[in-house]
């Protein structure tokens, strides 16, 4: 939320992608392992034949972001994906959703 807030207080003309992420790699079948436990699911993760284009594992590299907005991402993946799912159950409950001020940190830029 930190991220989308400087982004917005930051606004610049040319379209520009980041990537808001800690910078460690993750795995479709981690991804979908951690957010079953998150989410309290005994779904069945199931397994089909890989299709042309399809990743096996994403690296995302939040340098760009870091620089732009001198925000670091502070919490892995499994806390993320907790924290957005209570995000999500308490805005559908009604409430107003609010920045979580543990989730990043600020960065000086000449720390990079």
């Amino acid at each position: 939320m930190r991220f989308l807030v400087a982004a917005m207080m930051n606004h610049r003309q040319e379209a520009a992608v980041f990537n808001v992420s800690t910078g460690q790699m993750s795995s479709i079948l981690q991804l979908s392992q951690t957010l079953k436990l998150v989410a309290g699911s005994e779904s069945a993760i199931r397994f089909e034949p890989a299709r042309t284009g399809d990743i096996a594992s994403s690296l995302g590299d939040p340098g760009k972001a870091v620089a732009r907005f001198g925000l670091r991402a502070k919490v892995d993946l499994g806390l993320g994906l907790m924290l957005t799912l209570e995000a999500l159950r308490r805005e559908d409950a009604g409430y107003q959703l609010e920045p979580e001020p543990f989730l990043c940190e600020k960065v000086e830029l000449d720390e990079l």
